[in-house]
């Protein structure tokens, strides 16, 4: 292989490699985008920061607005807390697994047989 295809593979290796990566950064968006009594969050440091500041501010229930600005109530901010903690920890341990999966495959062909693990 001379050195002009070879710069090709790499650079080919490089473009897939970050395809799957900008997928995987789109299914975590989706997985970490939950629905509560009405409204739709996006669970992010964000959000996570604020219930927990609320939480430590002694509010039980708060309005807060989700991720399309319209206001909605959370009649337990420590329940709605934990469980966005609890997917976000989820989702997040679940995609480094991924990245490090990706980062492994040394082919294109590795990375373009690669499917993304389906976890609920």
């Amino acid at each position: 292989m001379n050195k002009i295809e070879a710069v090709f593979d790499q650079s080919k290796y490089n473009t897939v490699q970050r395809n799957q990566l900008t997928l995987l950064k789109e299914l975590i968006n989706e997985k970490l985008t939950i629905g509560h009594l009405g409204g739709l969050y996006q669970i992010d440091s964000e959000l996570l920061s604020f219930l927990d500041l609320l939480e430590r501010s002694g509010y039980d229930s708060a309005v807060i607005s989700d991720m399309n600005g319209i206001p909605s109530q959370i009649d337990n901010v420590k329940e709605f807390k934990a469980t966005c903690m609890e997917k976000f920890a989820q989702e997040m341990n679940q995609a480094l697994a991924e990245v490090n999966r990706i980062r492994k495959a040394r082919t294109v062909k590795e990375l373009i047989d690669y499917d993304f693990t389906e976890q609920n």
